[in-house]
Order: C-alpha cells, then structure tokens, then sequence
C-alpha cells in the first residue's frame, strides 16, 4: 500500500511537470502571439502616420501647384499679348530691313550694270532699239538711280538713263562719247557713296531686328518652361497620388490581416 501511494505521487507529480510544461509552453506562445500583435501594429502605426505625412505633404504640394498654375494662367494673357506686339515690331522692321537691303542690291546691281556698258560701249556705237536683255534692262530701269545721286553729282538737269543712252548711242572717240563717260563715272561714285551710306544707315535696324527676334525667342522660351514645369508638377502629383493611394490599400489589407489574427 505504501508503494501504490508513492506510485501514485510519482504519477502526479509527474503529471503536474507536464501541466507546468504546458502552461509555460502555452504561456510562451502567448507572448510570442501578443509580441508579433503588438509588432504588427507597431508597423500598421507607423505606415499610417508616414501615409499622413505623404498625404499632407501632397496637398502642400497640391496647393502650390494650384497657385501657380492659377497666377500662370491669370499672367498668360498679357504674356502672349506682349508677345504677340513683338512680333508685330519684328514683322515690321524685318520688312524695313528686307526692302532695305533689296533697294541697296538693286541700286548695286544698276551701278554694276553701268560699269558693264560703260566697258561694252567704250570703242562702239550702239542701238537703243537693239540692245541686249541685260543692257536693256539696265538702261530701262537707270531713272531710279537719279534719286540715289547726292545733290551736285551731275549737272543740272542731267539724267543717269539719259546719259547712259548718250554713251551708248554716241560715236566712239566723240566729245559726246568722253563726257557722257565722265558723268556717267561720277554717277557711279556718287551712287556707289550712297548706297555704302545707307547700308550703313540700316545697320542699327538690322541689329533692332536680331534684339527683337532673340526677346521673342526668350519670351517664348520663358512661356514653354513654365507651361512644361507646371505639367511636369501635375505628374509628379498624379503619381504620389497614386502611390499613397496603394499605400492605404495595403494598410487597409494589413489592418484586416491584424484584425483576422486578433479572432483567431
């Protein structure tokens, strides 16, 4: 009887072991458990306040977008209309400038014109009615360089076109045909000192128009990199938009995940 007792001491004693094992295995699970709980929601805390950092900070940058594409859009107007009055300058002097230079190129090409009949015509005598397309052009259009002449060139009442017909019509080695060379000589310097004074004159002008035309490019430039900057802003809105977007969908699943465990 007395061994039976003891046996059976053993066996609670050894029951018990089992049991105390059991509670510190059951124990040791639980803080397990309630450690990766408390983890979990340590980690759904954080994701959350850093979602609301990135939300405030998307709607500071929301805001400033906002403004700024608001003073654009108030500022483009006057922008364009300033713009658009260059252009109407450009247009304009490139137009003064174009007929400039075509005016100089015209009057070098009837000086140079001249010079060539003067050379054709030296040892002849020519035919007003039968001249060559190009001396006939030439001596057609010599009435527009009398306005080139700078006052007391010729003698008075001389013409360029006149005298150009008196030399090639004059006989060689005549009186007609020396003076007339003469005249037509100092219509040539004359004329060659007016038109070397014009280019100069519309230099200034020529230059205007390379200011205006590098203002409009400018101006342009400016209008496009800000149009392109607010764009650009407005992508980079879209997309941390969406990034915080997917960045609440997946606490949204993680808190459910946590709440799922916490039932279990």
């Amino acid at each position: 009887q007395t061994a039976e007792l003891a046996d059976a001491r053993s066996q609670l004693n050894a029951a018990q072991t089992e049991l105390d094992s059991g509670r510190e295995e059951l124990n040791a699970g639980k803080r397990k458990y309630n450690s990766e709980i408390t983890a979990a929601e340590q980690q759904l805390a954080d994701a959350r306040a850093e979602l609301d950092s990135g939300w405030e900070q998307y709607k500071t940058g929301l805001a400033e977008y906002q403004n700024g594409l608001a003073e654009f859009e108030e500022q483009e107007p006057e922008a364009l209309a300033a713009l658009q009055e260059l252009e109407k300058q450009r247009d304009a002097l490139k137009a003064q400038v174009q007929d400039g230079e075509a005016q100089i190129a015209a009057g070098r090409n009837l000086v140079s014109g001249i010079g060539n009949i003067a050379d054709a015509y030296a040892d002849i005598a020519g035919d007003l009615s039968n001249l060559p397309a190009d001396a006939a052009a030439v001596v057609q259009n010599a009435g527009a360089l009398d306005a080139m002449l700078p006052p007391g060139t010729l003698p008075s009442g001389i013409t360029v076109k006149g005298t150009l017909e008196q030399y090639i019509s004059a006989q060689p080695g005549s009186a007609e045909k020396s003076r007339a060379g003469l005249i037509l000589s100092m219509a040539e310097s004359g004329i060659s000192s007016y038109l070397d004074t014009q280019e100069k004159e519309l230099a200034p002008a020529k230059e205007g128009l390379e200011q205006l035309a590098a203002g409009i490019a400018d101006a342009q430039q400016k209008l496009n990199s800000a149009r392109e900057k607010l764009e650009s802003s407005k992508q980079e809105l879209n997309s941390a938009k969406a990034a915080l977007e997917t960045g609440e969908a997946e606490l949204a699943a993680g808190q459910e995940e946590l709440e799922r465990q916490r039932a279990e």
